[in-house]
């Protein structure tokens, strides 16, 4: 269930990614291509959040815990007797206990059965918490590449604009007011660029500070593949 899980996030960020860079001029072959390792990549970092986050790790600490707690009555009580109890015997088939001594003893049991089971549908809550969160940030992080992607394009075809409209300058064809308009959308561009730029990678290390625990190096790596 949880690999179906991951499988549809990935599917559907991978969707996302190629309608926000549909219109590019790369060959339909090559962003397949593309696609394919991008989905290879965000398993893994799937995968190692799931196993390093701090939130979880404790939440499966307190389980382990909860699952490694001795039997209630375990120690002065033979662990058959215990095991009768549990399945619900009678104080016939408990010999040496008192009726008291066996209702407290189902009680606990109850108790713990009813604990573990909160903490495991905590367990379960975090993850999907913690998914939904990872995929929007990995989501982002696709906008902000394909962005500064289009930014980059659209300031070398600007560069490329600002040769021809030298030259139509120095000609008297055009103003040079409009070359110094054409300069002010490549400066633009290129602060847009820059800026992109620091969000991403804030955004990576952020990433990498909140999910990745021990294993932050390793995950900033996965996001640098994305």
């Amino acid at each position: 269930m949880r690999r179906k899980v991951i499988a549809c996030c990935v599917v559907l960020i991978l969707c996302i990614s190629v309608s926000v860079a549909f219109g590019q001029t790369q060959p339909q072959t090559q962003v397949s291509e593309e696609q394919l390792e991008q989905g290879e990549v965000i398993q893994q970092i799937i995968q190692l959040v799931m196993e390093n986050s701090p939130l979880l790790q404790q939440q499966r600490n307190l389980i382990s815990q909860i699952e490694k707690m001795p039997e209630p009555g375990e120690g002065f009580i033979e662990s058959e007797r215990i095991k009768k109890v549990k399945s619900g015997a009678s104080i016939e088939e408990a010999p040496f206990l008192t009726l008291n001594q066996v209702e407290n003893i189902r009680n606990q049991m109850i108790s713990r059965i009813r604990n573990l089971g909160v903490e495991r549908r905590t367990y379960e809550d975090l993850k999907e918490g913690i998914l939904s969160n990872l995929m929007g940030k990995i989501t982002r992080i696709l906008t902000l590449k394909n962005r500064k992607q289009n930014l980059s394009e659209l300031k070398y075809f600007l560069e490329e604009r600002k040769v021809s409209l030298e030259k139509q300058v120095k000609a008297g064809v055009e103003e040079p007011s409009n070359l110094f308009d054409l300069e002010e959308r490549i400066m633009n561009a290129v602060l847009n660029m820059q800026n992109t730029a620091v969000e991403l990678e804030i955004l990576k290390l952020e990433i990498a500070a909140t999910f990745g625990g021990e294993k932050q190096p390793e995950l900033l790596s996965l996001l640098d593949k994305i």
